[in-house]
């Protein structure tokens, strides 16, 4: 050992070292694990108490933790009598007799709780506790040896033999007392791995450093410096003794955490020769992961807490040594943790016993017995599962650690799932109780008793993880922001108030139950970059201020950045190498996993011999229905209110756990089929409420057979009134299995084939998850009926199955600000397109402005000449300065195919620039033909000018406005693709190559019938006509290929005169129907479409789009019905002689509509044309451009073909994004018997740009709107507009005095 001069001399030397080394910094940097200096940092906490919690989840937990917790732990280790951790501090510092009682680690324990009780004193500045902690510090102090050894069990014994531990000369006098734990023949410090003694010093060293950075206060940071002394000698000196001692080595993190903190490269020599000495043990074992050297390892093994704390200790070193070779050990070992050793709720090390390796060796003395351990890849059972706290909060350190090294959001993304699922379990709501294992079920049959208590105790003998619990979430803040440069990583989200030197940003959120998120920018010096974690998905939204061209600026007080996060409950299954959760369900909303207890099934109809001793129903009893539908409840449990799911679930009554007989191993399988309510609460709010209750995380589920039993259960619902996908006379079903590397086309002709040769009377395609790459759309004919495609399950785009149009654009190189690439043929032919998406996010075709609300407006518009004047500042990065013969600027060859985008009204135009005539500060634009010709010949919409709001604009597709991350262009001269890159961003581009994906072609006489897609994506299409022809459209972007003024305009008999004609084409769609029946669209998506959605073209009947999404769709999200026939003039009435050309029958329920208008901003969520007999019912609209459903066509009161439509209890909320003129829900023309009821429409956008800022309503029946009754519909205020609307409209108890009751059940509902 060291004397203590010489550790004195090295204490001196470390601190001049450390005041060189940080005092620069110390304003800025000084985090929770400060790599503001290391050399592989992508990312550095934030000062140590500068972000604070304001309220919200984390603000109430963080108050019960801190008034509560940790004041109710001082008393436990206050109370001798309950536990001896405090007096043995107070025996050995010579303050108090008697024997040293307790485990060997609870030294280690009393310095968590010390460093738990620092981090909230950053945050407080609680004097009554740092008075706690100086008291406890003092003992501390006063017990640790002259060299920097601290084990109160040594000492104590070194007391009671009369030795002076403090007054040590030199090694000679080092005393060899024994210590209880161990065989009677080890002697000394160190005499047993048991001891923990590395484990306890490191937890001081740690506890030392964030002592010091919360308070200033150098009492126990000196401590720290001797003990890390006493170690690095041990290094030097007994380098095989410090080996065989590294148990759990917290000491790992330590050593590197010291080194940061003073400079001192000693303790950095002493990180690497920690690591280092593993690889030297003899005779090592895999349950302390030293069997093999480390740098041989590639998987987790062994003790989880050991495991975790090892490679977290790993991930320190190489973030200061960047030796390469320790992150591929890293990164290898947290992928098979991550994907096939973890529970879905972050709990590590599944088992309680196991062997190692696999004990499928015959070399019996090779195989090791293993404890609290990662087991087996897979190997995750549930009632026995061990999931010691401490491994959860290891995993945490781990993560942070990779994530600080690499900015990768899945680790960000795993911390929070250990500290929301993981970790908060392991503490009771009202703070007073822990879990030292995690089980995640606990039934009342369990045959035996597992080692450690299933309910939370108030102390456990054991007791390292509460307050390594209490530790890890009061410093949960810590992790919620992290900067590098002039980037802040935004990390976990809510209430919060983050505030240093340079930064100061207040978040609004009621995260994790509200996805909605609120930042508001008080102060970012420097900062010019935000990176927004996207919950869930391992990544980040990067968020730039920018001027109007796009220039990167910094950010100005008051700026409020605002996102929503996806919140909808979902099912999880486990993959099927889980065998313990085969044929089972988790549920899990936004990042919280749920659990059911058994006092919350509702057993008030179940029969007495289905129920316990306590009249409750077993958990292991309830069947959740595979497309159960919940409601979102608040409840309250100890004071914590949270949101709890209620659903239907189904009970077996003739098979109930009660029913079980003694004897009985096996029996016929009952059918559930009793209907019980049940409510789901989040799982670390389990076993508050008493520890008879029973609890699964993991429920049985009844996966209803899509062709039966899913079809069964709609045609159910009555109102469809029709029979789906597979009528009862259809008995053969036939399966054709296809995978994305096979051709559906060839699918579908087999299943054609089964059906032709009387094999099957209909025909399920089993698509298994992928991307399937079309080169054509895939067509369905009449003789493709009675077809289901049957896809798999996703919970988000470009997951499960997906039929997609896109090609992937591959061989970027770097050119200057821009990466470039050369666009690939398609099919033989250059491709052009006008969208594109990267990493599955829509990116922006080059534009010459970033914020809408800084587009410029037009100054004047000469119809005769067809020009439009506008700011010669708009166009000027087009040009190349020169001039042509006939004096009109000469547009640069990059800018050749640069498009204005003109607003008007209700509509926008796309119109090819043709010529650019500069006049002083304005310039002059004319336009190709054809859309030249009708721009300036048609009457409405019309540009707006010489009045207060002229009509905006903005230029797109040229490369010099190419200025802004996320944007491109493509260069159709040179087939070169230019896109400006976020930052950190990975380049999975998808250039869209097709219109439409699948068409279905019937005819009149023989319609395409009963065909189904089930859980299949459609994804990645364009719309190219604009680009050769234009577009200027009338409305819901139905475009006019001819249109002009008449004079004198028409009298119509009940009508107003006509002053104008129209004669109009259709946009392409991802999925086009023409002459279908009984078409049903089950669970799909819609999404990064470049045109239409889903349209019912023409001649459709009978057909439902359910439980679907569309989302980021550039035109309408649904079209259904004729909008005028191409050679019909669309004011005429519209009356074929063969009505079966006439849409009817289409039923949309609970679907979600949300980000569609999105390119096109004067079209809807869901358009309806000539239609009947419709029924919208139950679906939520949010953030739409325009109105949100347009029903009817026309522009008369002639009676047609329309009638008998439903608009029913649909939630429209965020809309008119872009557009007035518009609604909520918006008519035209007769419909008799149509009916508009009980819908929420609010919450409508205020963009600075429209035509009329007063012209936006909630309701608005517009010309010959007539037979309609509305009734029932609840809007903030009575801001309707009824416009030349024809007879018998009734309006009935609309606007905000509508029911309650009846505004509840808006929207999407449960079946």
């Amino acid at each position: 050992m060291m004397t203590a001069n010489y550790s004195r001399k090295w204490m001196m030397a470390g601190l001049l070292a450390f005041s060189a080394f940080t005092s620069p910094v110390m304003a800025q940097h000084n985090g929770l694990v400060d790599m503001s200096h290391s050399k592989e940092a992508r990312m550095v906490n934030m000062p140590l108490g500068s972000t604070r919690w304001t309220g919200g989840f984390w603000g109430g937990r963080f108050k019960v933790f801190s008034e509560t917790s940790l004041w109710d732990m001082w008393k436990t280790w206050d109370t001798p009598e309950v536990s001896h951790g405090f007096r043995n501090f107070e025996i050995a510092a010579g303050d108090a007799e008697g024997e040293h009682w307790g485990p060997p680690f609870h030294d280690g324990d009393m310095y968590k709780w010390l460093e738990a009780c620092a981090s909230v004193y950053a945050v407080t500045h609680d004097q009554k506790l740092d008075a706690l902690m100086d008291r406890f510090i003092a003992e501390v102090a006063k017990a640790q040896r002259a060299d920097g050894y601290i084990h109160t069990p040594v000492v104590i014994d070194e007391r009671h033999k009369g030795i002076d531990t403090h007054a040590l000369k030199d090694r000679k006098d080092e005393a060899e007392i024994g210590i209880t734990v161990g065989g009677k023949d080890e002697k000394g410090a160190f005499a047993s791995r048991l001891n923990f003694e590395t484990y306890n010093l490191g937890h001081l060293m740690t506890a030392g450093i964030v002592h010091w950075r919360a308070t200033g206060k150098k009492t126990l940071f000196n401590c720290a410096l001797k003990a890390a002394d006493f170690l690095y000698d041990f290094l030097k000196n007994q380098r095989d003794e410090l080996a065989r001692n590294a148990i759990c080595p917290s000491h790992y993190m330590a050593a590197s955490e010291m080194y940061r903190a003073t400079g001192d490269k000693r303790y950095l020599e002493l990180a690497e020769g920690l690591i280092a000495i593993r690889d030297e043990v003899k005779n090592g074992e895999d349950h302390n992961q030293d069997r093999h050297p480390f740098r041989e390892q590639y998987e987790a093994m062994g003790h989880a807490v050991r495991a975790n704390y090892l490679y977290a200790g790993v991930a320190d070193l190489y973030a200061e040594t960047g030796e390469k070779q320790l992150m591929k050990n890293l990164s290898s070992i947290w992928d098979d943790i991550t994907y096939r050793k973890i529970y879905i709720t972050g709990g590590c090390g599944a088992l309680y016993d196991g062997v190692s390796p696999d004990g499928t060796t015959y070399d019996q003395p090779s195989i090791q017995q293993i404890h609290q351990a990662y087991g087996r890849a897979y190997q995750l059972p549930n009632e026995t599962s061990h999931n010691e706290t401490c491994a959860q909060i290891g995993n945490i350190f781990l993560s942070w650690r990779m994530l600080e090294t690499t900015a990768d959001a899945r680790y960000i993304d795993m911390v929070e799932n250990e500290l929301l699922n993981g970790v908060l379990p392991g503490i009771s709501l009202d703070g007073t109780r822990y879990f030292y294992t995690q089980a995640l079920r606990r039934t009342g049959d369990f045959p035996y008793v597992m080692r450690w208590p299933k309910t939370r105790q108030k102390y456990i003998s054991c007791f390292c993880c509460p307050p390594n619990t209490l530790r890890a979430l009061c410093e949960a803040q810590e992790y919620a922001y992290a900067v590098k440069g002039d980037t802040l990583w935004v990390n976990m989200y809510g209430d919060n108030h983050l505030k240093t030197k340079d930064v100061d940003m207040e978040m609004t959120s009621g995260y994790p139950y509200d996805g909605k998120v609120s930042i508001r920018i008080n102060k970012a010096k420097n900062i010019r970059t935000l990176m927004l974690r996207v919950p869930g998905e391992g990544r980040y939204e990067a968020i730039s201020a920018t001027d109007s061209k796009g220039r990167q600026t910094g950010w100005k007080k008051g700026t409020l950045v605002e996102r929503t996060f996806d919140m909808k409950p979902r099912l999880v299954e486990a993959n099927p190498l889980v065998e313990e959760n085969k044929n089972q369900i988790a549920v899990m909303r936004g990042p919280i996993v749920y659990c059911l207890e058994n006092v919350d099934i509702d057993a008030s109809s179940v029969p007495t011999s289905c129920k316990d001793k306590y009249g409750r129903v077993s958990v292991n009893d309830i069947v959740i229905p595979a497309d159960i539908q919940w409601t979102e409840v608040k409840k309250t449990i100890d004071g914590h209110e949270f949101v709890a799911l209620q659903g239907e679930a189904l009970l077996a009554e003739k098979g109930t756990a009660a029913s079980w007989q003694k004897n009985q191993l096996y029996r016929t399988l009952a059918p559930a089929q009793k209907k019980v309510n049940v409510t789901l609460i989040p799982y670390y709010a389990w076993d508050n409420r008493g520890s008879d209750v029973e609890m699964s995380v993991w429920l049985s589920v009844r996966k209803y057979f899509f062709l039966v039993m899913k079809l069964r259960r709609i045609l159910l619902l009555g109102m469809l009134g029709f029979s789906l996908a597979l009528s009862a006379e259809n008995k053969k079903i036939g399966y054709v299995q296809v995978s994305p590397d096979s051709s559906l086309a060839d699918a579908v002709r087999k299943a054609r084939e089964m059906r032709r040769l009387g094999q099957a009377d209909s025909v399920v395609v089993k698509m298994q998850a992928g991307q399937y790459r079309l080169y054509e759309p895939l067509v369905l004919r009449p003789e493709d009926s009675h077809l289901c495609f049957e896809g798999t399950p996703s919970v988000k785009h470009s997951a499960g199955t997906v039929l997609t149009g896109a090609v992937p654009v591959t061989g970027w190189k770097k050119q200057g600000r821009y990466l470039v690439a050369d666009v690939p043929d398609f099919n033989g032919c250059p491709m052009n397109f006008r969208h594109l998406w990267v990493n599955h996010s829509r990116a922006d075709r080059a534009r010459g402005v970033s914020d809408f609300n800084q587009m410029p407006r037009i100054r004047w518009v000469d119809k005769k000449k067809r020009v439009i004047w506008v700011p010669a500042s708009a166009v000027r990065q087009l040009l190349t300065g020169a001039k042509d013969k006939a004096g009109n600027s000469i547009i640069r060859p990059d800018a050749r195919y640069a498009e204005m985008t003109l607003h008007q009204m209700w509509e926008v135009s796309y119109l090819r620039i043709r010529n650019i005539r500069i006049q002083g500060d304005s310039a002059a634009i004319s336009f190709h033909d054809p859309e030249a010709k009708i721009q300036f010949e048609r009457p409405w919409p019309s540009p707006m000018y010489n009045c207060e709001h002229n009509s905006p604009f903005f230029i797109s597709n040229a490369l010099p406005l190419l200025d802004k991350p996320g944007e491109w262009y493509h260069d159709i001269r040179t087939h070169k693709l230019y896109y400006m890159p976020r930052k950190g961003e990975r380049m999975d581009v998808a250039a869209p190559a097709l219109e439409t994906l699948v068409k279905f072609e019937g005819t009149r006489e023989k319609m395409v019938d009963a065909v189904t897609f089930r859980n299949v994506n459609f994804e990645v299409t364009t719309w190219n006509r604009p680009s050769y022809k234009g577009h200027v459209p009338l409305q819901t972007g139905m475009f006019i290929t001819e249109g002009y003024k008449l004079r004198p305009s028409i009298d119509r008999v009940n009508n107003h005169k006509l002053d104008n004609q129209d004669w109009l084409g259709r946009p392409a769609a991802a999925v086009e129907l023409r002459y279908a029946s009984r078409a049903v669209f089950d669970s799909c998506s819609f999404g990064h479409l470049g045109g239409d959605g889903l349209d019912f073209v023409e001649g459709c009947r009978d057909g439902a789009v359910l439980s679907s999404t569309f989302e980021d769709i550039a035109m309408n999200g649904l079209v259904c019905g004729s909008f005028s026939p191409a050679g019909l003039e669309m004011h005429l009435p519209y009356r074929p002689q063969d009505l079966r050309e006439v849409c009817s029958g289409l039923h949309v329920r609970n679907c979600e509509f949300s980000d569609v208008t999105n390119e096109e901003w004067g079209t809807c969520a869901i358009a309806l044309g000539y239609v009947s007999r419709m029924n919208i019912e139950h679906n939520y609209i949010h953030d739409v451009s325009y109105s949100a459903i347009s029903m009817g066509w026309g522009w008369n009161r002639d009676l047609v073909v329309m009638h008998d439509n439903r608009i029913h209890a649909n939630l429209i909320e965020r809309y008119a994004a872009h557009m007035y003129d518009c609604a909520g829900i918006y008519t035209l023309g007769n419909q008799p018997n149509t009916v508009i009821s009980e819908n929420v429409v609010r919450d409508i956008f205020h963009p600075s740009y429209v035509h009329d800022p007063h012209h936006y309503f909630y309701l608005y029946t517009d010309e010959g709107s007539s037979n309609i009754l509305l009734k029932d519909n609840w809007t903030p205020e009575e801001k309707f507009l009824k416009n030349a609307c024809g007879p018998n409209n009734v309006w009935q108890n609309n606007g905000p005095q509508v029911a309650d009751e009846i505004v509840k059940k808006a929207g999407k509902i449960k079946e």
